[in-house]
């Protein structure tokens, strides 16, 4: 015997009202008639009147079930659009994605891959909102947002994109006017840049001591603190101070040697740093438009992400950096005094 859900009950009372006849419905159905019978009663007794006027010898429909008969041919028909259509809508990248981020992170990473994104899945509308702020995904109906750091516990759904690597860096220019800091202790003596928009955390910098036995935590004297990861960045680039930060947001410039990185043996083991999830809320379903977009992240980021690629410094690559930068710094001061005895 099928079994039936609510929605059946109506192609039960279409074949009754049509074949005239519980036992020829049962036999369509593979039920017992008394099966169709009780099912046509619970229907009746749902939409609170009678449907059908029952005799030994014939079934007959009362005006209130011929104007019911009317409506409920359309219901299957209905209701098979509507199936058809939440299977598209979940197996196909079609509709609105609605999708949050930190400012930084997804004006640097996300952004770029929204062009191509768009490009292949014609029948996909993108809803991307850029904000430092902590989104709620269920309260503000995202299909995703994108968290850095260490997650809270929490009943939405996780998806870890990558870890979350920070390094102490500044400018060349910087550490050959200030010296570079051997231990994470010698930091409170330096000039440092801090983002003050995440957390009480980000006030004080932690790192592992040499043997990572124990932890250190760090109260830089800050001449600059800002809410904005890029701002912060800028602040290191003209020499301002150290910055404590994330590999996503300082790869190009440390590829560059505009930045250098130090200290690296005392960062925090990768599952003390947190990492980059997106997160969305609970579904027995994943729609196609948030695999794709999540299948597209990962692919753009890699296995190992391609922001920490330029991290593998050396000793030897750093002392090159900072030599060079010094060349560069005596040329253009004996340039200065030339130009001031010329004039």
């Amino acid at each position: 015997m099928k079994t039936l859900g609510f929605s059946d009950d109506f192609d039960l009372y279409i074949s009754v009202a049509l074949t005239g006849s519980f036992s020829e419905t049962g036999r369509v159905f593979e039920m017992p008639a008394s099966s169709v019978m009780r099912r046509i009663n619970n229907l009746e007794e749902k939409l609170e009147t009678r449907l059908i006027n029952r005799s030994t010898k014939k079934l007959v429909l009362t005006e209130t079930g011929a104007l019911f008969l009317k409506h409920a041919r359309k219901i299957p028909r209905n209701i098979n659009q509507a199936r058809n259509e939440i299977k598209e809508h979940t197996s196909s990248a079609v509709g609105t994605l609605r999708v949050s981020a930190p400012v930084a992170f997804g004006r640097r990473h996300i952004a770029p891959l929204v062009s191509t994104l768009l490009k292949k899945n014609p029948g996909l509308k993108l809803d991307f909102s850029l904000n430092d702020r902590i989104a709620d995904p269920v309260g503000e109906k995202l299909d995703l947002c994108i968290r850095l750091g260490i997650l809270p516990d929490s009943s939405l759904i996780c998806s870890k994109l990558a870890g979350l690597r920070r390094v102490l860096c500044a400018s060349p220019e910087y550490l050959l006017k200030h010296g570079l800091p051997r231990t994470p202790e010698e930091l409170e003596r330096h000039t440092c840049l801090q983002h003050n928009g995440c957390s009480n955390a980000s006030l004080s910098w932690q790192f592992s001591s040499a043997d990572i036995t124990r932890r250190i935590r760090i109260s830089p004297v800050s001449r600059l603190s800002v809410n904005s990861a890029e701002l912060l960045v800028e602040g290191a680039l003209q020499g301002l101070g150290i910055i404590h930060a994330p590999t996503w947001l300082v790869h190009e410039e440390v590829a560059s040697g505009r930045l250098v990185t130090f200290l690296d043996r005392h960062a925090l083991p990768e599952q003390d740093q947190g990492g980059i999830y997106a997160l969305r809320p609970q579904g027995s379903v994943v729609p196609a438009k948030i695999s794709l977009f999540l299948s597209e992240l990962k692919s753009a980021i890699g296995e190992t992400p391609y922001w920490d690629l330029p991290f593998q410094q050396t000793p030897a690559q750093l002392a090159r950096l900072l030599l060079t930068s010094a060349s560069r710094t005596t040329t253009l001061s004996r340039s200065t005094t030339t130009n001031r005895v010329s004039s």
